[in-house]
């Protein structure tokens, strides 16, 4: 009996873990997402500004 309520109790755990990092997972990714954006146009902004000749 003791085997079932351990085995029990970690399939909770399991559970309770993976539900908390779901969560987590839906509120970091447009986050994360945001800020490679924001990257991403920073680096071809400055690419295209290294790029274009000196103004005469």
């Amino acid at each position: 009996m003791r085997l079932i309520l351990w085995a029990i109790s970690v399939a909770v755990g399991i559970l309770i873990v993976g539900i908390a990092f779901g969560i987590a997972g839906v509120f970091l990714a447009p986050i994360i997402g945001a800020i490679g954006l924001i990257a991403l146009i920073t680096w071809l902004i400055q690419r295209r500004a290294r790029d274009k000749p000196p103004i005469p």
